[in-house]
């Protein structure tokens, strides 16, 4: 960094002011300081900006990792994690997140979500039902499957391989006679979520419903959040459910800074 750490990234605390006490206001001081940066951060570089030593840092950046609110990069990098991002998301839902799928789901006249990946599961964060006259069961702060879904099958396919292991070791349910349960049937369709850009749910983990996803583009780590649009497969058939690729990455694309 140019800047002095500090003044960067707590712009609202002066050089020199103590430390925060207590490990919960050092955590909410830290989360403070990777969410001003937008990108992950050195440690060395958060515990001085925070007023910290580095051995308080780490000690309270290990206690927001293992629960999901920090996430950990080469390099002793350190950036916000699934359970910032989806708390974010919920806390305040007329944010350009619901700007954005109101532009996608206006364009489209189907249902659409936004999601995080926490754990093993995708969290719906955002949605909005469709101009049709069905609405989905889906509902805000719900979870579904990683490898059932759209939302989560796009999130699994960029997940680093050793988390795509043990994902696909666990017993994964068979929501429907469609759901891919097989491993070696799972990692083939993930390359192909991969190559393509987006994947599709085709009555996987819900009878007659079929939908389409991506992820957002994240520009450290793996994706932690996805877009989707779903639909019932007697209004719409695979073809027209692809037509609405181009607008969902679009989508997508608007939600990088979001």
């Amino acid at each position: 960094m140019t800047t002095s750490p500090r003044t960067r990234l707590v712009h609202d605390a002066p050089v020199g002011d103590p430390s925060p006490t207590g490990s919960t206001a050092k955590g909410l001081l830290l989360l403070q300081a990777l969410a001003q940066a937008g990108a992950s951060v050195r440690l060395a570089d958060l515990a001085l900006g925070c007023g910290m030593s580095k051995p308080t840092a780490h000690r309270v950046l290990v206690v927001l990792r293992d629960l999901g609110w920090v996430r950990t990069h080469e390099g002793g990098h350190y950036s916000l994690g699934p359970q910032a991002h989806a708390f974010a998301a919920m806390a305040a839902p007329a944010t350009s997140v619901e700007q954005s799928l109101t532009v996608l789901r206006d364009a489209v006249g189907r249902t659409v979500h936004s999601g995080v990946l926490l754990g093993d599961h995708v969290v719906y964060t955002h949605k909005l039902d469709g101009h049709d006259q069905f609405v989905m069961r889906s509902r805000l702060g719900a979870t579904a499957s990683l490898h059932s879904t759209a939302m989560g099958k796009a999130l699994l396919a960029h997940l680093p391989d050793d988390r795509v292991a043990e994902v696909l070791a666990a017993e994964l349910p068979r929501r429907t006679d469609h759901t891919l349960v097989e491993p070696a049937a799972l990692r083939a369709e993930l390359r192909r979520i991969r190559e393509r850009g987006y994947a599709v749910d085709d009555e996987e983990n819900e009878q007659n419903i079929r939908c389409v996803a991506t992820v957002v583009p994240e520009g450290a780590g793996h994706p932690v959040r996805a877009v989707s649009i779903s639909t019932v497969t007697f209004l719409t058939d695979r073809e027209e459910l692809m037509g609405y690729v181009p607008a969902l990455r679009q989508c997508a694309e608007s939600l990088v800074s979001a």
